[in-house]
């Protein structure tokens, strides 16, 4: 197996795996917190072999949690490492068996993955991944019934570099014309580095943090532009563009979809929810500058990456 490495900010990856696992997490009725640091944490990685890695642990707790229980997701920044942290109310793991939790079919043979379908193989294959990457995972649990938590540990890197090329213009893409920015975005740090890379280029930028607070700031402000996450509090993304759409002050804004699933069926969700624009996390300044020139909606079948 071959790595395709790069630097990546540690939040956008959780951020993706988390809501790549909603549809289960909504189906057993489990409460999700997502805790990030205060400031951005870096790995070099293959984002789509970590994000399977953290994929596997968050539909694990999600099935292993008795139906209305908790999951949490964190990522935090320590001691030259980035630690990721899966953590779930379910059924715990038997001490008898944690010494073995990532063997092949350990799972299987305690009945776990039998019983949602799986082989048994999901935590060994994580762990290869993980030690890919150089790093280590780990699980944890006071006993069965008390929860469980699993930590994903990635060297850190430090990638002063990024943050210039975040704020450099572009080159070959024309400048849009100034425009009344909203951003909305429950990740306090992707949003604040948007709106600081949207300001830069000259743009009057408001930020949300939640789906009922973009409603109100929108009517206030009446943006020329809303970039808007897709998974959002009280409010997702679907819903703030219908409510966006039926508001005379808002019916003509340009909104663009800020997501992390980027397959044609989502696409076409997000039109019919009313973006004309659609952008795959982590946007690239190449990306955010093309959304915000002026033209045409697209058709159903060429709506833009």
């Amino acid at each position: 197996m071959t790595l395709d490495r790069e630097d990546l900010e540690a939040c956008a990856i959780l951020d993706r795996a988390v809501e790549a696992a909603r549809p289960v997490l909504d189906e057993k009725g489990h409460a999700i917190a997502v805790i990030r640091p205060r400031e951005p944490a870096y790995v070099s990685a293959d984002a789509g072999r970590i994000e399977q890695v953290l994929l596997t642990l968050l539909t694990n707790a999600a099935r292993h949690t008795p139906s209305g229980g908790r999951v949490s997701a964190s990522v935090e920044a320590a001691g030259g490492e980035v630690v990721f942290r899966v953590r779930d109310s379910g059924v715990g793991i038997d001490p008898q068996v944690i010494g073995r939790i990532f063997d092949p079919f350990s799972q299987a043979e305690r009945g776990l993955e039998r019983a949602e379908g799986g082989l048994g193989i999901g935590l060994t294959v994580a762990k290869s991944l993980v030690e890919l990457h150089g790093g280590r995972i780990a699980a944890s649990s006071e006993g069965t019934g008390r929860g469980s938590e699993f930590r994903v540990v990635l060297p850190a890197v430090s990638v002063p570099a990024r943050t210039a090329a975040r704020i450099a213009a572009p080159a070959g893409i024309p400048d849009p014309p100034r425009r009344r920015v909203l951003v909305v975005d429950d990740h306090a740090d992707s949003g604040e580095m948007l709106a600081t890379l949207l300001e830069l280029w000259g743009h009057e930028v408001q930020l949300a943090k939640d789906g009922q607070a973009a409603l109100e700031v929108a009517d206030r402000i009446a943006p020329d532009v809303v970039l808007l996450d897709i998974g959002l509090p009280i409010l997702n993304g679907f819903e703030v563009a219908r409510r966006l759409k039926c508001n005379p002050r808002t019916a003509d804004a340009l909104l663009v979809a800020v997501t992390g699933y980027g397959q044609d069926a989502d696409r076409a969700r997000a039109l019919e929810a009313g973006f004309t624009r659609h952008l795959v996390k982590p946007v690239s300044p190449e990306m955010l500058r093309e959304a915000l020139l002026p033209g045409p909606p697209p058709s159903p079948g060429s709506m833009e990456p």
